[in-house]
């Protein structure tokens, strides 16, 4: 038996044992805590951990046929649905940092989404479908932009949602939803951001590192704006030794794992045969990428998260994003396209469970600033194993 078979048999235990540990507290409360978004420390609601939970436990009642698992799914399902979830009606109430949306942008509706779905496979619960269609609909789609526009708690419409992964997410977010329940509106809007992704969307370095940011702009005063901001931020990187390659390579495996959504729930895009997308697939498995992530070098992050204590790897990285988890499901759906990964994938689980995971308490709690919302991410390796 090879390494990685035996790891991926670990972790199927793991899973299930984590789900059961998780049982009493979420018959205490009738959903799963909430975090902190992380190294952001932003307060969230429960609606993103019990998202993912919903996924957990869904896999854990097909594996098992246990009917606990089930109850589980119906619970935090129920708790989606309720009002404390979607208060006013509108996008849910994912964080409560005064400061910032309610709603997460793009990204917490889609979170929220997947959990929807998750409770409709196990379930066949029409409601679920119905109501991440609803949510996903009310997010207004600019064709001149082919992004996304951040819906409000209550229902008002703020600006784009600027940051790439949150609008990538998304768009997946509506495949997965598209796979069980089609729709023409919202397959044609995912199709127009899908479009769009070479030309005016997706930003990368020469190594295929993807960059954190949209940049879409159409007019001349719009462009000139952005070179602006370019050279500003640019400047300042180059003053203070900082930049944004220190986030974005902890970012990196979470973009092409939406991607790898894509591909599984959607197909084949057009994107996926282009340059820009092959060398931001092969950048997954390069050396620079597992350095960086694996590295200190908090020193360069441009930005300052103040509230962070645990920092001896990326602070994005496998404390928070979590490659362990990524990492193989990217690896199992675009197989395809690469070279046997066998021995990478089973050192960054390795790495996973070295770094992060707590023997003794059976969580991942080492190295990280947010345990609950590190434990419940592990909805993203499930998803390998349903694949």
């Amino acid at each position: 038996m090879s390494q990685l078979t035996e790891q991926i048999q670990l972790f199927e235990k793991l899973i299930l044992d984590l789900a059961i540990s998780k049982l009493d507290k979420l018959i205490e409360l009738g959903h799963m805590p909430g975090g902190h978004n992380g190294p952001y420390y932003d307060p969230e609601t429960p609606v993103r951990n019990t998202a993912h939970w919903t996924t957990i436990f869904a896999y854990c009642y097909k594996k098992t046929a246990d009917e606990k698992y089930l109850n589980a799914v119906k619970t935090c399902a129920k708790y989606l649905l309720s009002k404390k979830a979607r208060p006013m009606g509108a996008t849910f109430y994912c964080r409560t940092n005064p400061k910032k949306d309610f709603s997460n942008g793009t990204i917490g509706q889609a979170w929220a989404i997947e959990g929807l779905v998750a409770a409709y496979k196990a379930t066949k619960q029409q409601i679920y479908l119905e109501t991440a269609r609803e949510v996903f609909l009310l997010h207004p789609f600019d064709e001149k932009y082919n992004l996304w526009k951040v819906v409000n708690v209550d229902g008002s419409i703020r600006e784009f949602d600027m940051t790439f992964n949150h609008q990538l997410w998304f768009a997946a977010s509506g495949t997965i939803l598209l796979a069980e329940l089609p729709d023409p509106e919202i397959k044609r809007q995912c199709q127009l951001f899908f479009d769009a992704l070479p030309k005016k969307m997706l930003r990368t370095y020469n190594s295929g590192l993807i960059k954190h940011a949209v940049r879409n702009s159409e007019t001349l005063k719009e462009k000139l704006k952005n070179i602006l901001d370019w050279s500003t931020n640019k400047l300042r990187a180059l003053k203070s030794g900082k930049d944004l390659k220190y986030k974005e390579n902890g970012y990196h495996l979470f973009n092409l794992y939406a991607f790898a959504i894509v591909k599984q729930h959607y197909g084949n895009i057009e994107f996926f045969k282009m340059d820009k997308f092959q060398k931001a697939l092969s950048y997954c498995f390069s050396t620079p990428l597992h350095d960086a992530l694996e590295k200190e070098c908090r020193s360069r992050d441009i930005n300052k998260m103040p509230k962070v204590t645990s920092d001896k790897i990326n602070i994005y990285g496998y404390s928070y994003n979590a490659p362990g988890f990524e990492l193989p499901y990217i690896a199992k759906v675009f197989n395809s396209e690469l070279d046997d990964q066998s021995v990478l994938i089973s050192q960054v689980i390795k790495n996973q469970l070295e770094y992060t995971f707590n023997q003794q308490q059976q969580s991942f709690n080492l190295q990280t600033e947010d345990q609950e919302t590190l434990n419940a991410r592990i909805y993203e390796y499930v998803r390998g194993l349903d694949y």
